[in-house]
């Protein structure tokens, strides 16, 4: 959609010599979706950035706490980050922020949709972590074909499988 409002405002630039009233804001309005909407998402696909020259050289039990505290700490600021763009949008709301162009666009639907997506990263982070803390140290980490503690061949079945992801004993 951002692509045909700027193709639009192109067309209509060199065809009538004005630009189409407001596409700049709206683009901007459009592309603070695109980018804060999509946090969430790429968290949960994991196509986000991720350094592992460290943990990927660790034992896998060791590099599932080291991904499980990096991940804590990201939440942590998360969270510190969806409690301030709420209240941001909290404020642009109650005294109606407008952005002065060719068209008076609020800035509240903006503000919201930052804090929308801070705080679904958030929920998202919440499941990663949980995904990190319950995933077998041998998913989570392990070179193909190295068994280490804990670790369950692809091959088992239900009924082999007694120990909880920490490695500890069914209760």
């Amino acid at each position: 959609m951002i692509l045909v409002v700027m193709v639009v405002d192109v067309v209509r630039r060199n065809m009538a010599g004005s630009s189409l009233a407001g596409a700049y804001e709206v683009v901007t309005i459009m592309l603070v979706g695109v980018v804060f909407l999509g946090l969430a998402h790429a968290e949960r696909s994991d196509s986000n950035i991720k350094l592992t020259l460290v943990t990927s050289r660790l034992p896998p039990r060791v590099a599932r706490r080291a991904r499980f505290v990096g991940g804590s700490v990201s939440l942590l600021l998360c969270l510190v980050i969806s409690w301030a763009t709420i209240g941001a949008a909290h404020g642009s709301i109650t005294r109606g922020e407008y952005q002065q162009g060719i068209l008076s666009i609020p800035i509240w639907p903006s503000k919201a949709i930052i804090a929308l997506g801070f705080v679904v990263l958030t929920i998202e982070l919440v499941l990663s972590l949980r995904r990190t803390w319950i995933t077998p140290p041998s998913e989570a980490g392990a070179t193909p074909g190295r068994e280490s503690a804990g670790h369950v061949p692809a091959s088992a079945d239900a009924s082999q499988l007694r120990s909880d992801s920490l490695g500890g004993a069914e209760q």
